[in-house]
């Protein structure tokens, strides 16, 4: 369960960084600024990038591999999201300051570029408001996909519960 960090991006995988969902909206300026303090990792099937409580350190691109973002309730874990190449996560407990909200872990071998929160917060400060409207969107796409499955959750519990008492 082998896990790398490395300072800064090797040259292989700037063009995956670069070409990373999360910069689209970018001016060339802040993308320059978070490429300079972004670091690679890497992680083995089944290794934990971070978990659930654990204080932030920033957002995660992800360069090659999936990644699967876990919930846990009581015993059990419910799976929220997968996370592919080109895609990213760990925005929300940077945005709101708290710890993590869930754990991710690799599915698969790895490869993650990080973005430190606080300069994350310093260059999305000097953007056009537009950016964080965007990443505030796919926040709030994931919320309303957390409250669906919630949902469902509920609504079979009901459906077993009825059965039961028949």
């Amino acid at each position: 369960l082998l896990t790398q960090h490395w300072t800064g991006i090797r040259i292989a995988d700037m063009t995956k960084v670069e070409d990373n969902l999360f910069f689209r909206d970018f001016s060339a300026a802040g993308r320059e600024a978070l490429l300079r303090c972004a670091t690679t990792e890497k992680y083995a099937h089944g290794v934990e990038v971070f978990h659930e409580g654990d204080k932030t350190d920033g957002l995660r691109l992800v360069l090659a591999g999936d990644i699967e973002i876990i919930k846990s309730a009581g015993l059990r874990q419910q799976t929220l999201a997968h996370y592919h190449e080109g895609d990213y996560f760990g925005e929300v407990s940077v945005l709101d300051g708290g710890g993590r909200s869930t754990s991710a872990r690799a599915q698969g071998d790895v490869t993650l570029a990080r973005i430190p929160g606080d300069e994350l917060l310093r260059v999305l400060h000097d953007e056009p408001v537009g950016l964080s409207l965007n990443i505030f969107r796919r926040v709030l796409e994931a919320l309303r996909h957390t409250n669906e499955l919630f949902v469902r959750e509920v609504v079979h519990k009901e459906k077993l519960s009825l059965v039961g008492e028949m």
